[in-house]
Order: C-alpha cells, then sequence, then structure tokens
C-alpha cells in the first residue's frame, strides 16, 4: 500500500529524477552529530533539508538551488546537511522536528535548537536565497518576534509568528492568529487576507479538523474576488483532487482559470495541464504527451505512465512500461519497488514478479527501513499470485508493523484473515 503523502500541489506531476545518490558540492558528509559538531567548531547554523527519493519538488531544489554555482558561497556560511526523512537515522530526527511534508528545510544553531524553517520549493531563486541571508544574519529572528510580541502585543510580529508556525505546528499558530486577526476586525491589511488564506492551505494539509477544506472555502466565499481567494482557488481544487473529488475539483480550477486575465492564464497554464490528469478531463493525446515527458527510470513516474495508459485501456504498454522498469531497475530500492508494486497490484500486472523483487529486497533491507505498508504491498501482491504462505507472512508483518491507534490496522487485520482462508 502506498502511504497518503504530503507535498506541495503544485509539484504532483514533477518530471525530474532523484539526485538521491549525488554529493552536493559544499555539503556536510557524515551523520547527523557530526553536522552539528562541525557548525560548533566554525560558530555556524545548520540547514538540515529533509528530503525523500520519491519527492519531485525536492529534485528541483537540489537541482537548481543547491547545485547551482551561486548556492555554494552559502555553504561556507553555514552548514549545509541532507538527510533521508525516511531511512536510518533520518527517521528519528524527522520526528524530533515533526516533519510532515516535503521538502522541508530547517535551520538551527549548532545545539540543535530550530532558528526557523522553509518548506517546499520557491522557484524565485532570487527570493529564496535573500530568505536565507536573513536567517543567517538574524539567526534568532523567532525568538525577537515573540520577545516583540510579548512587549508590545502588536499585530506585526503576531502575523510574523502565526506564518512561522502555521507550516508545522497549527494549534502553535493559533493564539497569534487570533490575535492578528482581532487586531483588523474590518480586513483592512493585505497582511491579514494573507494570512488567513494561508492558514486555509495549511489546514488543507495539516489540519485535523474533520472538514479541512471549510476554512478555504469559508474564505473564498467571503472574498471572492480578493487575489488571496482567487490563488487559494487552485490549491483547493488541487486538494479536492487528490481527495477523489474530480469534478468539484475540475469546476473550482476552471472557475479560477475564466476569471483570469490573459497573463494570469499563462501562468496557470503548467497547473491547468495537471489538473486535467487529475481530474480525467486530459484527453488521449494530452495524457500520451504527458507520459512522454516522463522518466520511466523514476518509480512515480513509471506508476503515472502505467496509471494513464490503463485510464486509456491500452493495458499492453502499461503492462511493458511496468515490466521494463522491473527489468532496468535490478537495483531498486524497497521505497521505489513499493510505489511500483503496488501500481502493479492495482492494475493486476505481473504480481508475482514484482511479489519476488519485493520480497528479495525486503529481506536485505535494514529493518529500520521496513514498515507495514510495505509489507501490505508485498502481501496484496502475494495473494493475487496465489502464494498463500508470504501472503499471511507478510499480512503478519504489516499487522505487527502498523501502530496500534492507526486508522489502516482493522483492514490489515481483516485482510490477514483472507489471507489465511486461501486455498
Amino acid at each position: 500500500m502506498k502511504k497518503n503523502i504530503l507535498f506541495l500541489l503544485g509539484f504532483l506531476l514533477s518530471p525530474y529524477s532523484v539526485f538521491g545518490g549525488e554529493t552536493i558540492p559544499g555539503f556536510h558528509n557524515g551523520d547527523a552529530a557530526s553536522a552539528f559538531n562541525a557548525a560548533k567548531q566554525k560558530n555556524q547554523i545548520v540547514m538540515i533539508d529533509f528530503f525523500t527519493t520519491w519527492c519531485g519538488p525536492c529534485k528541483l531544489l537540489d537541482k537548481n538551488i543547491y547545485q547551482s554555482d551561486l548556492f555554494k558561497a552559502y555553504t561556507e556560511k553555514m552548514v549545509c546537511y541532507k538527510i533521508d526523512a525516511e531511512k536510518g537515522e533520518g527517521i528519528d530526527i524527522a520526528n524530533k522536528y515533526n516533519i510532515r511534508v516535503y521538502p522541508s528545510v530547517v535551520f538551527t544553531d549548532a545545539s540543535g535548537k530550530e532558528i526557523e524553517r522553509k518548506i517546499g520549493y520557491d522557484p524565485d531563486f532570487t527570493h529564496y536565497l535573500k530568505e536565507i541571508d536573513r536567517i543567517i544574519e538574524g539567526k534568532d529572528v523567532l525568538p525577537k518576534w515573540i520577545e516583540s510580541f510579548e512587549k508590545e502585543k502588536t499585530f506585526s510580529p503576531a502575523v510574523k509568528i502565526a506564518n512561522y508556525f502555521m507550516v508545522y505546528d497549527i494549534p502553535a499558530a493559533e493564539p497569534y492568529y487570533r490575535f492578528a486577526l482581532d487586531a483588523d476586525k474590518n480586513r483592512e491589511k493585505k497582511e491579514t487576507m494573507d494570512l488567513m488564506a494561508n492558514y486555509a492551505v495549511n489546514q488543507l494539509y495539516y489540519g485535523k479538523a474533520a472538514n479541512k477544506a471549510s476554512y478555504a472555502e469559508e474564505f473564498i466565499q467571503q472574498f471572492p474576488n480578493a487575489e488571496p481567494a482567487l490563488n487559494l482557488m487552485v490549491d483547493l481544487s488541487f486538494y479536492f483532487a487528490r481527495n477523489g473529488q474530480k469534478e468539484k475539483a475540475w469546476d473550482l480550477f476552471m472557475r479560477r482559470y475564466e476569471l483570469a486575465n490573459d497573463n494570469v492564464k499563462k501562468n496557470l497554464s503548467a497547473k491547468l495541464e495537471q489538473i486535467k490528469l487529475l481530474t480525467d478531463h486530459a484527453t488521449k493525446e494530452e495524457t500520451y504527451k504527458a507520459i512522454a515527458s516522463l522518466d520511466m527510470n523514476a518509480a512515480s513516474d513509471v506508476s503515472k505512465a502505467a496509471s494513464w495508459y490503463q485510464k486509456w485501456n491500452d493495458l499492453p504498454m502499461a503492462d511493458k512500461v511496468l515490466r521494463n522498469w522491473l527489468k532496468n531497475n535490478p537495483t531498486a530500492s524497497l521505497d521505489d519497488l513499493n510505489n511500483v508494486g503496488w501500481t502493479a497490484f492495482e492494475l493486476k500486472i505481473a504480481p508475482s514478479e514484482f511479489a519476488h523483487a519485493l520480497i528479495r529486497v525486503w529481506n536485505d533491507t535494514p529493518a529500520s527501513e521496513q514498515d507495514a505498508y510495505k509489507a501490505d504491498t508485498i502481501a496484496n501482491l502475494c495473494e493475487l499470485s496465489g502464494d498463500k504462505p508470504n501472503a499471511v507472512r507478510f499480512g503478519e508483518l504489516a499487522v505487527k508493523l502498523i501502530p496500534e491507534k492507526s486508522r489502516m490496522r482493522k483492514e490489515f487485520e481483516q485482510n490477514l484473515e483472507r489471507y489465511k482462508a486461501m486455498n
């Protein structure tokens, strides 16, 4: 089974390949402890880039920013360190910093105390570097904001603190958010409108409310012609698409698109192509054009391609891309095999071949990198191929590895009973 992963929706269809195996010039090599030790010796801050092998925006950040000539100077001003949030010590460190979206770039002092963080990929290269300059120069910007707020109880620091916390800890942002709104009851300040829109977006990604979309829907209804509301319509449409509400997503996006001038429509053109694909409004020609731009060695791209071929009943091509990927990637990671293997299960293509490949890699993978979802993928593939012993084995592992309170536990337990009943 694939995990329901959070990341910036604007890059759902990123075609770039993984840079996970490359060493970026100037970046620290070693474990996290050695990175913090280096920062202490140099009296510098630490930039920790949390990435995953499947994350499209992470690859863009690597390619367009970290590997650029301009960024090399920044590796001399701070200790730059990349860590896979799903492998080895990266799992615990990501949990420590409450990482829930990728890429997340956390800036800390040499003791590991967080200073600030940035999420996602900012294509505005100049703006991104200016933000890093500010962080390097200020270092303790958050404590200063909090001190200013506690002393003066004014609007400006409240907005800054609320926006800071909102990307990873909405409850911590709440008191500052409410203060800012109370300070501008008539919604006269641009900062208030931007803050409300930001709050609505972050509720979509990280909120725990039953209806996460309600904040965005209410904001759009209340301020239908405000620029933040128009931008929010795009985020909300992708949220609906990701959650299976395809027609609602399409209607909302097109409503935004039709309100746009020619220049904005041009800027929205790439997202229009994405939303077409996500909501099944792309033509066959548009779908095949999108497939042609994918990297057939990248697990996530192969999964997309196979699924899109299947949508147009081109099962021979779906079969071909899945089998070719398996053949051409004998050293694929467990993560990548899980990604493509689940697609193979859904499309009922080569289940035995993918099950055997996954089991082989599972057996050679450290326990810290094994999880219930990967075991579930293997169990499902084994059931589909009639391999009862391994279906039961990995069904039991899925139940064992899933947390007691996980909403998936009951489903995994039911799956296991089904495997045990196989002939």
